[in-house]
């Protein structure tokens, strides 16, 4: 059996039509998958900005003390209370992003386990270390005792914190530029 010339000539242009249709599908679908990927890192730079806020509140708190100021009139109780709330709130979404595994590819699997062991590692530093030694460090303060000690923890986990954030900043703009 022999193939004629023209029935090759005729199904040339449609398996390359064929492939050109199927080729062009996956990468739509891969773009899509890929902006929502970016759209779900969203929440989780939200929840690291909101940490560090509060941290960033607390240092200003520390470092005005540590100088002999009073406590800068920039941020009241409210601001405190409000973005330790925030961060309470927001927990739940970013772990279950996180869980859902859905930022993890073929390319991006070990970043985004490093992105998910940090985000755990700086709420459980920030909810079991640093929310109640600033409250010691609040009683401690209307009271009039001694700070030193509460001041120097709360350097120590500021300083752990930083570097945790930090360290999350580089996983997400390294996401960030996988899923571009």
């Amino acid at each position: 059996m022999q193939i004629q010339p023209d029935l090759i000539q005729w199904a040339i242009p449609i398996v390359v039509g064929i492939l050109t249709f199927l080729g062009g599908r996956l990468f739509e679908q891969r773009r899509l998958a890929q902006q929502n990927r970016l759209k779900l890192l969203e929440p989780i730079e939200e929840w690291v900005e909101e940490a560090s806020r509060l941290i960033g509140i607390v240092g200003d708190d520390l470092t005005s003390l540590g100088e002999g100021l009073p406590i800068p009139p920039i941020y009241e109780h409210e601001d405190r209370k409000q973005t330790a709330k925030k961060l309470y709130e927001r927990r739940q979404k970013v772990l279950g992003i996180l869980e859902s595994k859905a930022l993890q590819t073929f390319g991006t699997r070990g970043q985004s386990r490093k992105l998910t062991s940090l985000l755990q590692q700086l709420y459980v530093l920030i909810e079991s270390r640093y929310i109640p030694a600033y409250n010691f460090f609040s009683e401690a303060l209307e009271k009039r005792h001694n700070l030193k000690p509460y001041m120097m923890e709360l350097f120590s986990i500021t300083t752990v914190a930083n570097s945790i954030i930090q360290d999350i900043h580089g996983c997400l703009a390294l996401l960030k530029t996988r899923y571009t």
